[in-house]
C-alpha cells in the first residue's frame, strides 16, 4: 500500500544553517528554515505590500544529506 503524501515546492533563502542529525535508529534528519518572499496587493488600499513567510522544513534520508550540503545561511534554495 502506498502512503498518502503531499508534495510542495518552496523557493527562498535559508534563514539559518541546516542542522543534520542522525537518530538512534540510524535514520538521518535535517532541519532547516526557508524564507519565502512575495508581494501581494492590499485589498483595502490597492497598494502592493512585501511579505515574507518563514517556513520550517524537515528532510529525511537522502534529501536530508542533500539539504545539508547547501549549508550556508542566506543561500537560495
Amino acid at each position: 500500500m502506498q502512503a498518502n503524501l503531499n508534495h510542495i515546492t518552496l523557493s527562498g533563502n535559508l534563514c539559518r544553517d541546516p542542522k543534520l542529525e542522525v537518530l538512534a535508529s540510524g535514520h538521518v534528519v535535517c532541519e532547516l528554515q526557508v524564507a519565502c518572499h512575495y508581494r501581494a496587493r492590499n485589498p483595502q488600499t490597492g497598494q502592493w505590500q512585501e511579505h515574507t513567510d518563514f517556513i520550517p522544513v524537515r528532510a529525511f534520508a537522502h534529501q536530508a544529506r542533500t539539504a545539508n550540503d547547501h549549508r550556508s545561511e542566506e543561500r537560495r534554495v
